[in-house]
């Protein structure tokens, strides 16, 4: 676990932030002077917030406005439930697939040669983050018992497949019957809407 972490002002960060302080006080008592969490404001998280111009530049995609293209092009009707229950199981699964590929693509990709940079430039950041040494560099993470995590996991009022579950359990297995009868088209921002539409025809 990192020694700082760094969130926004939102209230889903709470448990994160009080399970991280009770393990850095547990783990790293000789950090105190660091603070354990820092929150900002969204658009103070400059290294977050400036990515997405770069996933944008990636993609060639405005993924926010490819999605709500769908409502403008009436390709989705949010008043009806089928169609939400397809957009719940489809898109975030279309997001996850896009964001998945630009991390791959932004820490494979080599950054320009800055001469009075302090950090590593003119390499990649995986390079960097596999060869700490080579680059003079070591790794400032907390080491901490899984079983102390597994169990800190426990006293969280939702499991993590209720977090991650966006459909029913039955809508889950009729949509993804009906995605592998289409061949399971590839996911991706550009044709995320077509395979909307096909999957819609069977399911309706």
């Amino acid at each position: 676990m990192p020694i700082q972490l760094t969130v926004d002002g939102g209230t889903e960060t709470q448990y994160m932030g009080d399970i991280h302080g009770f393990l850095r006080a547990t783990y790293t008592p000789a950090n105190a002077d660091i603070p354990g969490v820092v929150s900002l404001k969204s658009t103070d998280n400059l290294p977050i917030e400036g990515i997405w111009s770069q996933l944008l530049h990636f993609t060639g995609h405005d993924l926010k406005a490819v999605i709500l293209s769908g409502r403008s092009d009436s390709i989705i009707n949010i008043g009806l439930e089928l169609h939400m229950l397809l957009f719940k199981w489809l898109w975030p699964k279309i997001v996850k697939q896009a964001i998945d590929t630009f991390i791959r693509y932004w820490n494979g990709h080599r950054v320009r040669k800055q001469k009075e940079k302090i950090l590593p430039s003119g390499v990649c950041p995986r390079d960097v983050y596999e060869n700490l040494v080579q680059y003079g560099l070591t790794h400032a993470g907390i080491k901490v018992p899984k079983d102390v995590v597994d169990e800190l996991r426990t006293r969280l009022p939702k499991s993590r497949e209720e977090c991650m579950r966006w459909v029913p359990a039955s809508f889950n297995v009729q949509a993804t019957a009906v995605y592998q009868a289409l061949g399971c088209p590839t996911l991706s921002v550009a044709n995320g809407w077509d395979i909307f539409t096909s999957m819609l025809a069977k399911l309706q």
